[in-house]
């Protein structure tokens, strides 16, 4: 698992909460 893909993940999260209306 390369940190670089975790790190994308952990921004659609954080998009994913910044925005819960958009799914």
């Amino acid at each position: 698992y390369k940190p670089i893909l975790r790190n994308i993940e952990n921004s659609l999260i954080k998009m994913k909460r910044d925005t819960p209306t958009a799914v």
